[in-house]
Formats: C-alpha cells, structure tokens, sequence
C-alpha cells in the first residue's frame, strides 16, 4: 500500500471504537467510496464505485446508515479529537456557530418543516422553503498555506418547530465539547441569534457575536454604599451603539485579517453593560467603521474584556468561512438513502444519521437529490411552478405519438417553454400547447408520425 492510502486507512481507524468490527468494515468501504466517487454522492452511486469481488450485499450499506448499530455522536467525538490533535496548536480554539436550511421536500423527511431561506430572501422579500434546519458547530483551522480559515463541522443539532430552540441546541453541543475537551478552552462567534449565549457563561467558553443596533447599555454598575435596600445592578444608561459611534473619537486605524485578505478598518472600543443580554458581566463593545465612509458601521462584542478590538472584528469576518463549508458540503451532492423516520432522537436513523455528507447534513427519501441550481430550491419537479400553470387559450392534440414540431411554438419565452418541454407530463400524452398566432396543425388521422425534426427527440 502507498503512502497516501495508508494514511487513509490511519485516518479511518480513529472511528474504530464507534462501531462494531462489521459494521467498521462496511464504514470504511463506503467513506473509501465517497472520496472516490465523482457523481452524486448517494449509496447507489458510491456502490457502483466499489470492487465487486470485495463489496458486501447492495442493502448492507443501506442497513448501515439507515438502522446500523452506530452513534453520531460519538462519530463527532472521534472527529473532533482527530481534528484538534492533528490541526491545531495550543491555546484556545475558535469555533464557528450557525443554522443553515438544507433543502428537503420529501413528504416522510423526518424533522422537515417550512423555514426561511435566508439565500434567497431580500430585504422587501421573504423566501420560504422546505428542509432541515441544522445549527452546526465547526472548528476554525488556519491553512498552512495561507488564506481564508478552513471551518470542519465537529457537531451539529436538528432544529425542530416545536422543539428546543436553537440557542438551546448551542449550549447542549458546547456542553458536549467541553466534556470531549476538557482541557481546552473556546472561543465561540455567532451571528446575532446566539447573542444570548453570552449571559450563560458556558464553561471556558468566550463569546463573540453581533450586537444590536438599537441595544439598551448601561454603564458598570455602582458600589456598594452600605446603606439598606438592594445594590443596584446596572449604571446609568447610555446611548445606542450607533449614537456611541457617531459621537466616538480617537478611531484607530488597524490592518485586519478580512476572509483571508489584509484590509484597514477604523476601529473603536469600550466597556458596556447590556444587561438585556448578560446582565452580571461587562462586555466589550467594539465599532468598525471604514475608512471610505462606503459602508455602515458594525458592532461587535465579546465577554473576554482583555481581547483586543483587532482580535474581535478578525474573528468575526472569519466566520465566513462557515457559509463556504456549508455551500461545499451541498454542492457535493450528499444526500441520504432512506426517509428513516424515527421517534428517538439519539438512533442513528432519520435526519441524524442518515446523510453521507461529511457534516451530516440531513436524510431524505433515495430520489430527493439537492438541486444543482439555486433558481430551483424549493420547486417539485413533478409540476411547474404556479407561474407556468395556465396553458394557452388553443390546446390541440396532435396524434397519439407526442412529437412536437419546432415549427409549432408557443407564444411564451424560451425559458418557460423548456420547462414545459421537460417536466410537463402532457407532453408523453400527446398535448401540445399551440398559441393562436402559431400553424395549427391538422389531428392525425393515419397514425404517421410529425416530421422527424421535434422537440421531443431532442429532449
């Protein structure tokens, strides 16, 4: 064996202790063949890929991933230890935290729900769509070639409408790498939905997020005087971090690490209370401001006050490259080959277990592939959208073999006429949508064919 493929079987060998020796056996030929693969990343396709003579029966994978003995958890236990032994130093570990919508619309995808696509949504629009929402947690890795942070899914969580919520799902899966790494300490960036977790003082854990434009701060809060009553907990109020900008002096300009491009910032900081959020600890604010005036200020914080401001904001932009492994992990074609519904969240089955996407990514039925294209998420295959429901006011039956002459086109654009083309299922009956500007053509009498140039033979 080579070098690079023993260094593969070393790799495979960290799960070792997750799964029975024959159920190890399946795993390896079934990850072996999701790295040699280069079609769409499902059980069929990597099956395909493997050695007949050595493969186990066709539905031995299917068993595995559907209803093996195996534990996710535990997978991203092995996963995690592997990543920071091998790709990370001392000191504290930077940790990305986000949600993202994989697209689902099967009918027995367990945990499915309609959510918002934050992709496709505008500000004056809101796009729904329907999915998995999985809060992920990753590990922030610096390339040593350079560049922007590479972020490694480690665990991750199945939001549920009427579920815990997704702050909730947080604290669990840092509670789950504390105990996997109990002698390391973390720094945890999130957008401003987790905000909240920084008035939960999770063990060994900084919290880096997004502050609100409109936060309600207070200074520290006073002494004790030693007179009766209660101290009171917070200062005197201040103003909203966007008038704290706009009357801020002393701006320092500093040379930041932006997703892996050196650019200069203005940067401001302060010691504030929002007590809304953290009410027994100070955080430190942080403003960035561009130095061309093209941009809006941000507004950072962190619970570690003896963090720099550079720190912070370098941090932060990091946590970009959370959305790239996300994009990557979908563009790959995972996708799960059973709906595996399950009422036990802990069983391997269902949208916990059931993906072969490196990050878990969710479980469908077999033929539920994520769409190539962005423009169709959210769009059954099975009928057009509403848009391009209305056929033409002429509608004539030519005969009983379909074809459709080029000559004869209806009167909409190209872009709606290939989608009829290709996913209407008139077209096999022999309908043809015939504008009233268009050649009628005659209904075929005789049973002989349209002329041979159609568009149904260059479908």
């Amino acid at each position: 064996m080579n070098r690079p493929g023993r260094a593969w079987k070393a790799l495979l060998g960290c799960a070792t202790g997750v799964f029975t020796s024959p159920s190890f056996a399946l795993f390896c030929e079934l990850m072996t063949a999701w790295a040699c693969t280069t079609a769409r990343r499902s059980i069929v396709q990597m099956v395909g890929v493997m050695d007949p003579a050595s493969r186990a029966a066709h539905d031995a994978y299917h068993r595995l991933v559907r209803a093996g003995a195996w534990s996710l958890a535990r997978c991203f236990e092995a996963l995690c230890k592997l990543v920071v032994a091998s790709l990370l130093g001392p000191g504290r570990i930077v940790l990305y935290l986000d949600d993202t919508l994989f697209h689902r619309n099967g009918p027995k995808v367990e945990g499915a729900a309609s959510w918002r696509d934050a992709v496709r949504s505008t500000k004056k629009r809101v796009v729904y769509a329907r999915g998995l929402n999985l809060v992920v947690l990753c590990v922030a890795v610096t390339p040593p070639w350079g560049g922007m942070t590479i972020a490694i899914p480690v665990n991750l969580r199945l939001h549920r409408k009427d579920g815990p919520t997704m702050p909730a799902l947080a604290r669990e899966m840092m509670a789950d790498l504390a105990s996997w790494l109990p002698e390391r300490s973390f720094v945890l960036c999130g957008d401003g939905a987790y905000a909240t977790l920084a008035g939960d003082h999770l063990e060994r854990t900084t919290v880096v997020s997004r502050m609100r434009r409109d936060a309600a701060l207070y200074e520290a809060p006073p002494l004790r005087t030693g007179k009766a009553g209660r101290p009171r907990k917070r200062g005197a109020r201040l103003p909203t971090p966007v008038k704290l900008a706009q009357a801020a002096t002393g701006f320092k300009k500093v040379e930041l690490d932006w997703r892996g491009r050196r650019v200069t910032k203005l940067v401001w900081s302060r010691e504030v209370l929002w007590y809304r959020v953290c009410p027994d600890a100070l955080v430190r604010l942080v403003v960035v401001r561009d130095p061309a005036g093209k941009e809006p200020d941000d507004f950072f914080f962190s619970t570690d006050l003896a963090m720099s401001a550079a720190e912070v904001v370098e941090i932060y932009a990091g946590r970009w490259s959370r959305c790239a492994t996300g994009r990557s992990s979908k563009r790959s074609g995972a996708k799960s080959p059973s709906p595996g519904r399950t009422k036990d969240p802990s069983a391997p089955s269902g949208s916990r277990s059931g993906s072969t996407a490196p990050c878990g990514s969710g479980t469908s039925r077999s033929a539920g592939a994520i769409p190539a294209s962005g423009s169709s998420r959210g769009i059954r295959r099975s009928k057009p959208p509403r848009s391009l429901t209305r056929w033409p006011s002429c509608v004539e039956r030519y005969g009983a073999n379909g074809f459709i002459p080029l000559r004869v086109l209806p009167s909409w654009t190209s872009k709606q006429s290939m989608y009829w083309w290709r996913h209407s299922p008139w077209l096999h009956r022999g309908y043809h949508p015939i504008s009233a500007s268009a050649t009628k053509l005659r209904k075929s009498t005789t049973g002989d064919r349209a002329p041979t140039t159609c568009c149904a033979s260059r479908r």
